[in-house]
């Protein structure tokens, strides 16, 4: 039976009533430095049992750090998937602060100045070939010119899961699927029923589907989606 996590990206409203109403919350916390594995502890103390956590990964992995950072080593290491020895501290601090909250998976959003360029499909396919393994689902997002095509087949050959809006694209086979659900998922103030069904429906056959709203009314939104997962019903929505 297909295991949905259901939730927002971050915190819209106050923290303690998303953790009432979500299985799911991806952390935005990690986006520049991940937190030390101390900070997580702390963290995972105070998320109650049956919320799960992933993390959005360090946007220096795919953009040059400002000179005037608090990043170990070289700034002019850090960015377009470098191999150096910067690059690979930075991802392994990642790694322990997810592993340290039992994250359901690692979120990398790579910017649009990101290509499908043979340059920067080579410095990927080096730099996850040598990060390899990893202990919690990596998922990617990438903006920009990639094609579904393009971003599948990379994504396949190095393990990766692919963030996709199943209302416009087709997740990847596989055990796990992340669903990402940004502000033009659709065009009116909360999700509609329509929609809702045709999410639970591209989850079915996948052992883990993560589903992260950041879309106008993300807690609605993720509030009905389990609402429609546990019960069938269309009833009660917060429409």
């Amino acid at each position: 039976m297909t295991e949905y996590l259901v939730g927002t990206v971050g915190f819209p409203i106050q923290r303690s009533r998303v953790l009432e109403r979500v299985t799911l919350v991806e952390l935005t916390d990690a986006r520049h430095i991940p937190p030390s594995t101390r900070a997580a502890r702390r963290m995972a103390a105070d998320i109650p049992d049956g919320v799960r956590l992933s993390v959005q990964a360090s946007q220096f992995f795919a953009e040059t750090a400002p000179q005037q950072t608090t990043l170990k080593g070289d700034p002019s290491a850090y960015g377009a998937f470098q191999l150096s020895d910067e690059m690979r501290s930075l991802w392994q601090r990642q790694i322990d602060f997810a592993t340290e909250l039992n994250a359901a998976a690692i979120v990398l959003i790579t910017p649009p100045s990101i290509t499908p360029s043979s340059f920067f499909i080579d410095r990927i396919q080096g730099f996850f070939d040598a990060m390899r393994p990893w202990p919690v689902p990596v998922v990617w997002e990438p903006h920009g010119p990639w094609d579904m095509a393009q971003a599948q087949a990379l994504s396949a050959q190095l393990g990766l899961v692919l963030a996709v809006d199943p209302l416009r694209d087709d997740p990847m086979p596989g055990d796990v699927a992340y669903f990402r659900f940004g502000p033009f998922s659709v065009m009116g103030a909360r999700m509609g029923a329509y929609d809702l069904e045709r999410i639970a429906a591209a989850g079915e056959g996948f052992d883990t589907v993560c589903c992260a709203f950041d879309t106008r009314r993300a807690l609605d939104d993720a509030h009905n989606l389990q609402h429609v997962l546990n019960s069938g019903t269309l009833d009660d929505f917060d429409f």
